[in-house]
Parts: C-alpha cells; sequence; structure tokens
C-alpha cells in the first residue's frame, strides 16, 4: 500500500475506551456513530461489534476485496 502512496504513521481515535476507538479505526465511522460505546456487553465488545453488522463490513473486508490477504488476531 504504501507504494501505492497510502501509509498510516499518525491516528487519533474519538475515545480513550479500547473497543469503541477500534471499531471506530476500523470502520472509518466516528465512535458515537458505531453504537459501540463500551468495553462490556451490551454496549460494546465483540458481541456489540457482531450485532451491529460490522464483521461484513469494515477495512480487513474492505482490503479483502481488493485482493489483500488479511488476518485478524486478538481482542475486539
Amino acid at each position: 500500500m504504501q507504494e501505492k502512496g497510502m501509509s498510516f504513521i499518525n491516528h487519533f481515535v474519538t475515545t480513550a475506551l479500547c473497543c469503541p476507538s477500534r471499531v471506530s479505526l476500523l470502520t472509518g465511522r466516528q465512535t458515537h456513530n458505531t453504537n459501540v460505546t463500551d468495553v462490556h456487553p451490551p454496549w460494546g465488545g465483540y458481541p456489540k461489534f457482531i450485532s451491529q453488522g460490522f464483521n461484513d463490513n469494515f477495512l480487513p473486508v474492505w482490503m479483502q476485496n481488493a485482493v489483500y490477504d488479511t488476518y485478524y488476531t486478538g481482542k475486539l
């Protein structure tokens, strides 16, 4: 990606909470537009991410559609 002119040197998020900021980074949406507002269910965590439908429409999926191989591991 960097050879094509795209690199991520610095990034900023709108909240200090890990799950909401991670969802914001992966979806390109402001935290208040994701409805993932906490780190624990029912307002956050992986179950909330899935219930909002983000698992089918976020950065790794977009990269796969552009023929990149992606792999995600860790916590959400």
